[in-house]
């Protein structure tokens, strides 16, 4: 929404509030009274507009611009946001009040890279999303292509994602030179490099065998990691997403952990997430 417009979007305008407002018109905060209300890219609201929010959410009342009365709405908010509103809080740009206010039942979703299982799946869906679009039978993964994806960073998460496996698709309907209408599409590894070699994150591997992976089936089996190293990468990834959660703070790290301030201290300094205390000088 533009800046100048969010408070009349969120909490309504009457009629000649503001040139253009040739009609009164209530806000989706009266329009969600009774329900919920999801506000996406919360970090980007403006501070003025941040007012209105708090009062909304504390009083449970809105203010239409150009009203002097208050309006009672009862609304269950769903926020979200990709930026780091501790930070916003730090910098200026996002009101303290608000954020505690919205901070009662944080839910953090990891990017791709941190659950690269789900990426089969989300290939899946995507492959049968393509074929009815292309009108094609269905659309397959050779095994390396399917390795190749599921090692991938993917910076631009599931968009980034569909994206590729769409582009992918229509190399190959240009590459095998006819329409897709009817037949099985079968996407390589090198159709995900064709034109933008790794502009997706996904890192080179040759592999000797094009077995077909086909959508639905069960997802190639990744190598056998030893124990004591799988156990170590996954103390290391729990450590880094608590440490990362609780803004480097060790007491609510060692909350989420559930264990102690100092045992989440020392393992944070072990693993390198934080640096280790300087020496004391006598």
């Amino acid at each position: 929404m533009p800046a100048q417009l969010v408070e009349s979007e969120l909490f309504g305008h009457r009629k000649g509030a503001f040139t253009g407002a040739t009609a009164a018109r209530a806000g989706r905060f009266e329009a969600a009274h009774g329900g919920t209300i999801f506000l996406d890219e919360i970090g980007e609201l403006p501070l003025a507009a941040q007012a209105q929010l708090l009062r909304a959410l504390q009083e449970g009342e809105i203010q239409p611009v150009g009203e002097d009365r208050a309006r009672r709405v009862e609304v269950r908010v769903v926020a979200a946001t990709n930026r780091d509103l501790r930070r916003e809080v730090a910098e200026g740009r996002f009101r303290a009040d608000l954020f505690h206010r919205l901070w009662v039942y944080p839910i953090c979703v990891p990017p791709l890279r941190e659950r690269r299982e789900d990426i089969p799946a989300l290939c899946e869906r995507f492959a049968a999303e393509i074929a009815a679009e292309l009108g094609a039978a269905r659309v397959d993964f050779t095994e390396p292509a399917l390795r190749a994806l599921t090692q991938a960073a993917w910076p631009g998460n599931v968009r980034e994602l569909k994206n590729a496996v769409e582009r992918a698709a229509l190399r190959r309907t240009v590459a095998e030179g006819a329409g897709a209408a009817g037949r099985a599409l079968v996407l390589r590894r090198e159709d995900f490099d064709a034109g933008d070699a790794d502009a997706h994150g996904a890192p080179r591997i040759e592999l000797p065998e094009e077995r077909l992976w086909l959508a639905g089936a069960p997802p190639p089996e990744a190598p056998v990691e030893p124990l004591v190293e799988a156990l170590e990468r996954a103390r290391r990834e729990a450590f880094a997403r608590a440490f990362r959660a609780a803004d480097g703070n060790a007491a609510m790290a060692g909350r989420l952990l559930g264990v102690s301030r100092s045992f989440a201290y020392k393992e944070a300094v072990r693993i390198g997430l934080i640096p280790p205390p300087e020496p004391r000088r006598r």
